[in-house]
This record gives structure tokens, sequence and C-alpha cells, in this order.
């Protein structure tokens, strides 16, 4: 599911770390080209530029992706500008919301 990233605002942002957080999700894996390092979920920043928790001192491109064990899930940042998050339960959840209300909607036509 891939989106522009000025739809990714502050409040979806947040939203995507809820979720995370709701699997146990703790940690992740910020992986720009051939480098990656560990960070903690309160400083995932699904954008081009660097998370606060990384320790890099310089850019290495502007695309990026974040995952963690097991590879069940991803959320990928190119330079289209977009980010897409892929993974059934993340997919799932991320699409729960937006499906809740569209039921609601017709219900009320």
């Amino acid at each position: 599911m891939t989106f522009d990233t000025d739809y990714f605002d502050r409040e979806k942002r947040d939203a995507l770390r809820r979720i995370l957080s709701a699997h146990g999700i703790e940690r992740l894996w910020e992986l720009r080209g051939a480098l990656g390092w560990e960070i903690e979920l309160d400083s995932f920043l699904p954008l081009a530029k660097r998370s606060v928790g990384s320790d890099l001192l310089y850019d290495t491109g502007s695309e990026v992706c974040w995952t963690w064990s097991g590879n069940e899930w991803l959320v990928y940042v190119s330079h289209d500008p977009a980010i897409t998050l892929a993974g059934e339960w993340l997919v799932q959840e991320w699409t729960a919301p937006v499906i809740r209300e569209a039921e609601l909607k017709s219900r009320a036509i």
C-alpha cells in the first residue's frame, strides 16, 4: 500500500507507531543503502530524513526502509516521494479504520 509522503502527516505517523507498538515492536532496523542501525520505536520517523535515534552523521540517499526480526512487515520511503507499508497484518490494521469509516458512510446514505 503506497501513499504520497505529503499524505503521511504527523497524525498518521503516530498511528503507525501505535500499530507497531500494539504488536510488541519496541525497536526497529533502519536501513539506508548498505548501512543499517537499530532504533527505538519512539524515534521512528518514516521520512527520508534520518530518524532521531540514528547515530549516522551523514546522508546516505533518499531511500530508506524499516523492519524488524522476521521481516513480517516493512515501511519503505522512496525518492518518488512515496511511502509504502507492506506486510499482511500491517496493511490490514492500517486500512481497518478507513474501511469502518466507509461502511458508516454507506449506512448513513
